[in-house]
């Protein structure tokens, strides 16, 4: 009977900081869930695009599926194939508007600009350097992405004027 006068009543000041502090990681991980699908919603589009501009090319011409892109997504091993898939987007459209005989302004395909972009994005896992390189990746990888763009809008145009013809 000792034993039940002993029983200290419910804190609820400690529960109340539990609540509290549940509240708040759920917040945080609200947060960090948000700001990692802001930036790979872009991510996706952008390797969407990539992969549809291998596919728009003739098979002879491809030097790799666009399949193959979405390795990229891959942690790591997407800092390599990054600058694998650089390569070959200008390889392949050298040789797709050699053959269609288009034209062009830019010899290498925007290559110079997706060379930097690569190395800035590998040179953002260098922990002190990383910071200083976030900056000039995104603004590298959105003009490498307007410049693929460009290109893929020419062969579009090309493809309508062939079916016309």
């Amino acid at each position: 009977m000792n034993e039940i006068q002993n029983i200290e009543p419910y804190n609820f000041e400690l529960m109340f900081d539990f609540a509290l502090g549940s509240i708040f990681a759920s917040g945080i991980m609200f947060l960090i869930i948000f700001i990692i699908l802001l930036f790979l919603l872009p991510y996706f589009f952008f390797l969407i695009h990539l992969s549809k501009l291998f596919n728009k090319c003739n098979i002879k011409n491809r030097k790799m599926d666009g399949g193959l892109v979405w390795l990229l997504l891959i942690p790591v091993f997407n800092i390599g194939w990054l600058f694998y898939v650089i390569f070959n987007v200008r390889d392949t459209l050298k040789s797709e508007f050699n053959s269609r005989q288009i034209e062009t302004d830019d010899l290498e395909f925007g290559f110079s600009v997706g060379l930097a972009y690569a190395i800035t994005s590998a040179c953002c896992i260098i922990p002190f350097l990383g910071v200083f390189c976030s900056i000039p990746t995104l603004v590298l990888w959105i003009v490498y992405w307007v410049k693929t763009n460009k290109y893929s809008k020419i062969l579009d145009n090309e493809m309508i004027k062939e079916i016309i013809e």
